[in-house]
């Protein structure tokens, strides 16, 4: 063998034993730990570039990526810091990303509440709540509106649509049908809206006024005992349907015979007689 031989076997045999020594390359996909992060601020564009060494050692790519990662977050705060400072010197509004709390709006739920009656020529005749303040037309909202047997032109001349209610109080909207029942042509209001414990005619109806002596529930005309609060164009019929079958001895026979209610009694008591 020439001497050209074997110093060619020679370096052969060292580069294998160099490799031999050598720590084995990592076997993830090349380019794993190669990245660049761009960041761009305004006008200003700062590159930073890590290239990782295929034979680096985990640990050391875990501590460069951490130390990266600081790095990264303190330029970025860094920025955004000077971009505010920047905005509010030239007067542009910073806006705050922080959520604010909304409060509960709860004026509606502590508003006081009344209680009204509303029955006749309404969608819906029922026991309404209001808030305190609340007019008859707000009464008759609440109703569910006018009824398709309403007399337009009884409510134009009896109803006041703007007067003030108070709780426990009844208002009653005319009908078509209050004029068959109690066999008239003319216009009657009565008293279409009563408070709850006090003759107050005029609180809902325009043109009425209290009577000044006792009516007799044995002789009273519709007319005097639509008068009453809380009696209209109907119960007083059912009053004088009543009394024809026998006379009232006392004022509870009214009760008693299931023409009105106790609540209403109690709201006409000193005004009838037997």
């Amino acid at each position: 063998m020439s001497p050209q031989s074997e110093r060619q076997q020679a370096k052969e045999r060292a580069v294998r034993v160099g490799e031999a020594k050598r720590p084995a390359r990592s076997q993830r996909p090349v380019g794993q730990f190669h990245g660049e992060i761009l960041i761009l601020f305004a006008h200003k564009r700062t590159v930073l570039s890590v290239h990782e060494s295929p034979t680096m050692f985990p640990e050391e790519i875990a501590r460069y990526r951490k130390q990266l990662g600081v790095g990264v977050a303190t330029v970025t705060l860094v920025a955004a810091l000077t971009i505010a400072v920047r905005s509010e010197q030239d007067g542009v509004p910073v806006v705050s990303m922080v959520p604010t709390e909304v409060g509960n709006d709860v004026s509606s739920q502590d508003e006081p509440k009344i209680r009204v009656e509303v029955s006749g020529a309404v969608v819906s005749p029922s026991v309404v709540q209001l808030p305190e303040g609340s007019r008859v037309i707000d009464a008759i909202e609440a109703a569910g509106g006018w009824g398709e047997r309403v007399d337009p032109l009884r409510v134009e001349v009896c109803i006041n649509l703007a007067a003030p209610l108070q709780d426990g109080g009844a208002i009653r909207i005319p009908t078509l049908d209050d004029r068959f029942l109690l066999g008239t042509t003319g216009i009657s209001c009565g008293s279409l809206y009563a408070p709850p414990t006090e003759i107050a005619a005029s609180a809902g109806v325009q043109g009425s006024s209290p009577t000044s002596a006792p009516v007799n529930l044995n002789t009273a005309t519709a007319e005097q005992l639509d008068a009453l609060p809380g009696i209209g164009p109907v119960t007083a019929a059912k009053i004088i349907a009543a009394r024809k079958e026998g006379p009232f001895l006392v004022a509870d026979d009214l009760v008693s015979r299931g023409v009105i209610s106790s609540r209403v009694l109690e709201q006409i008591r000193p005004l009838v007689s037997p």
